[in-house]
C-alpha cells in the first residue's frame, strides 16, 4: 500500500485557476487504495485499539483534514458577520447579535454550534500527531510517504490552532470524556507558539521528500501564524487600540520570503467543502448563497431588491483606491463564491498574503521603497495599475488586506488595531467598548465540562 498516492490526490491536488494547492475534504475521495483497516460490516464496530497502526495512518490525517475544513467553514460564519464583511439579512436573531458588535456572549447559538466542530478539530489534530509520532514517522529513516503524511497532519494542526488563536479569547483542552482546564485568555498566545512549533517541525519532513510545494505552504503558513501573533500581542489584553497597529516580525518576514522563493502562479492553499461537511445550520457557504441568512456586506457589494444578493450586472460598490475602478479582486471573489453555492473553497493562506505581510513591514519600518516592491508586485497579479504615492501607504494597506483576505478570517482583528469601526456596530456592545474581544468559551462547553465554568469574559481579561 502506499498512502501517499491516495493522500496526495485527495488531500493536497494542485489545480490550475490562480495555482492553488487545496485540501479536498470529502468522505467520497478519503479512501486510500489497499488499506482494509476500516473494511468491516458495521462502521459502529471500528474500535479505538484499531488505530494503533501504522495502515491507520492515512485515514487519521484524512479525518483531521475533513474535521478542519468543517470547523473552519462554521466559525467563519459567525467571525465575518462579526466584522464587517458580511451583514445578518435573514431571521436568526443570533447572528443579528453578532452584526450589531455582541462578540462576547457565550450563549450565541450560532458561536456555539460552531464551537463543537472547532473544538473536535483540535482533539483531532492532537491525536493524529501523537499516532503518527508512535509509528515511527519523524524518524530519519522513515520513508518519504510517511514523512509526507506526518508533515500533513503538522500543516493542518497549525491551522486550527491558528484559528482558534485568532477568534477565541479562551479555550478548554478536553480529552473527549474527560473535561480539561482553560487555559486562560493570558495565555491563548501559547496557540500560535504550537502552531509555529508543528510547521517548524514539518517543514524539514517536506523538505527531505523534495515536495517544494508542501515545504512552500507549510513556510506560507508559519509567516501567517507569526504574524497573526505579533497582532494578538498588538490586542491582548482586549480594551484598547494600540498606538502603532503595523506588524513587522522577522520570523513572518523571512518566512514570507522563503515561501515566495518556492510558490508561484498566485498561489493559494485552500480548504474545499463537499455535502458531509457543509453543516447548514452554521456553514458559510449555505447561510450566504442558499438560507441568504447573511450576505456580502452593503459597505462592499450592491445588493439586489431582495436586499439579500449582490446585483448581478454590477455586484461590487468598493473602489480601488488607485483606479477608482470596481475593485476587481473583491469581484473576482464574489463571483467565484457565489458560483460555488453551498460548497466555496476558503483560502488559509496564499501568496498574496506573504506580499502583504512584507509590505507591511516594510511600512512599520519607514521603508517606502520597500512598501511599495511588495505591494505592486501583489497588485500586478490583477495587472492593476502600480502604487507611486497616489494615496497614503497605510490607507493602501487596509485596502488591500480588506480585498485580497477577504472572508479568510482576518478582517476583525484588522479592524480593532487599526481602530475602524463597523457603522453597524451598536456603540454600547463588545465590539465598540473593547477593541480586541473574540470568542467565549460557549455555553455548551460551560455546562458540561466543571473545570471550565470560571473562564471569564467581556473586557480587559
Amino acid at each position: 500500500m502506499n498512502p501517499y498516492n491516495g493522500i496526495k490526490r485527495s488531500i493536497l491536488r494542485t489545480r490550475r485557476l490562480r495555482g492553488a494547492v487545496t485540501a479536498v475534504a470529502t468522505t467520497a475521495v478519503l479512501s486510500v487504495a489497499g488499506c482494509d483497516i476500516l473494511e468491516v460490516s458495521n462502521p459502529n464496530n471500528v474500535s479505538e485499539e484499531a488505530l494503533v497502526n501504522p495502515a491507520a495512518a492515512a485515514p487519521l490525517v484524512n479525518g483531521l483534514v475533513a474535521s478542519t475544513t468543517r470547523a473552519i467553514a462554521a466559525i467563519l460564519t459567525s467571525y465575518s458577520t462579526a466584522s464587517d464583511e458580511l451583514i445578518w439579512v435573514g431571521s436568526r436573531d443570533a447572528y443579528n447579535q453578532l452584526d450589531l458588535g455582541g462578540v462576547g456572549d457565550p450563549s450565541n447559538e450560532f458561536v456555539d454550534a460552531s464551537f463543537f466542530y472547532v473544538a473536535e478539530a483540535r482533539y483531532l489534530a492532537n491525536n493524529a500527531i501523537d499516532r503518527l509520532v508512535a509509528f515511527g514517522f519523524e524518524e530519519a529513516d522513515a520513508g518519504d510517504d510517511d514523512k509526507l503524511l506526518l508533515a500533513r497532519a503538522y500543516l493542518y494542526s497549525a491551522v486550527i490552532y491558528t484559528t482558534i488563536a485568532d477568534q477565541f479569547d479562551d479555550f478548554a483542552f478536553s480529552n473527549k470524556t474527560i473535561p480539561g482546564e482553560n487555559i486562560g485568555p493570558a495565555n491563548m498566545v501559547q496557540l500560535y507558539d504550537s502552531a509555529i512549533a508543528y510547521l517548524t517541525r514539518a517543514e524539514p519532513l517536506a523538505a527531505a521528500t523534495g515536495d517544494t510545494d508542501l515545504e512552500g505552504t507549510i513556510l506560507a503558513m508559519r509567516a501567517r501564524a507569526r504574524h497573526a501573533r505579533a497582532v494578538w500581542e498588538l490586542l491582548n489584553p482586549s480594551g484598547t487600540t494600540p498606538s502603532n497597529p503595523l506588524v513587522n516580525d522577522a520570523g513572518a518576514n523571512a518566512d514570507a520570503q522563503a515561501a515566495l522563493a518556492l510558490l508561484s502562479g498566485d498561489f493559494e492553499f485552500t480548504l474545499k467543502l463537499a455535502p458531509p461537511l457543509s453543516d447548514g445550520a452554521v456553514a458559510i457557504g449555505f447561510n450566504v448563497n442558499s438560507r441568504l441568512e447573511v450576505t456580502f456586506s452593503d459597505r462592499l457589494v450592491n445588493l439586489d431588491g431582495t436586499g439579500k444578493k449582490p446585483t448581478a450586472t454590477n455586484p461590487v460598490k468598493l473602489r480601488d483606491p488607485i483606479t477608482n475602478a470596481p475593485d476587481p479582486v473583491l469581484l473576482a471573489f464574489i463571483q467565484e463564491f457565489v458560483a460555488a453555492r453551498d460548497f466555496p473553497e476558503l483560502t488559509v493562506v496564499s501568496q498574496r498574503e506573504m506580499y502583504l505581510i512584507l509590505a507591511e513591514a516594510a511600512l512599520a519600518q519607514g521603508n517606502t521603497a520597500g512598501f511599495t516592491t511588495q505591494i505592486n508586485l501583489l497588485r500586478a497579479l490583477d495587472a492593476l495599475t502600480p502604487y507611486s504615492g497616489q494615496v497614503a501607504a497605510r490607507t493602501l494597506l487596509i485596502h488591500e488586506r480588506d480585498v485580497n483576505l477577504y472572508l479568510q478570517g482576518r478582517r476583525l482583528n484588522d479592524l480593532y488595531r487599526f481602530g475602524i469601526k463597523d457603522p453597524r456596530w451598536n456603540p454600547s456592545d463588545d465590539a465598540s467598548t473593547c477593541p480586541g474581544i473574540f470568542f467565549a468559551i460557549t455555553v455548551t462547553e460551560r455546562q458540561s465540562n466543571p473545570l471550565a465554568d470560571e473562564s471569564p469574559t467581556g473586557c480587559n481579561q
